[in-house]
């Protein structure tokens, strides 16, 4: 039996063209739909925001836009550095083999209990859905966690 390797966004592949995901999952790399041209700014800014959240984390500090607003303290480094890279990130693998993964931005602990955190920096447009596919991108990283 084929292994499968999914995470949020190739779900998000198989919610807006289930044709596509297929050729995506079983017939790979040539055969993947082209890719929309995007802006490197968003990179660059999560970049900045990891290191932002990570100068606080040193101090054991919440960021003042989020201390008071959320419960938890945040990850400590070692998790986080961990979970923000694709080959260590989160994962759940079934009986088959097959994976689901994830890569966290950022992450809160309180009393045992995990808060996903992704920072959203975009160089296009919200589209109509864009709420349901980040609601499909934490929900998989909740069941992760």
């Amino acid at each position: 039996m084929k292994e499968f390797f999914l995470s949020p966004y190739t779900l998000t592949i198989f919610l807006d063209c289930p044709r596509c995901f297929w050729f995506h999952v079983i017939k790979g790399q040539d055969y993947r739909r082209p890719e929309v041209p995007t802006s490197t700014l968003p990179r660059g800014m999560d970049s900045l925001i990891k290191k932002y959240f990570d100068q606080y984390r040193k101090n054991n500090l919440l960021p003042p836009e989020i201390s008071g607003v959320v419960k938890g303290k945040l990850v400590d480094k070692e998790v986080i550095e961990k979970w923000r890279y694709w080959k260590t990130g989160l994962a759940f693998i079934d009986s088959d083999g097959s994976k689901l993964f994830g890569v966290l931005d950022e992450c809160l602990v309180s009393n045992g209990v995990y808060t996903p955190v992704d920072y959203k920096t975009r160089g296009f447009s919200l589209k109509e859905d864009s709420t349901s596919y980040y609601t499909l991108q934490m929900s998989c990283y909740c069941f992760l966690l």
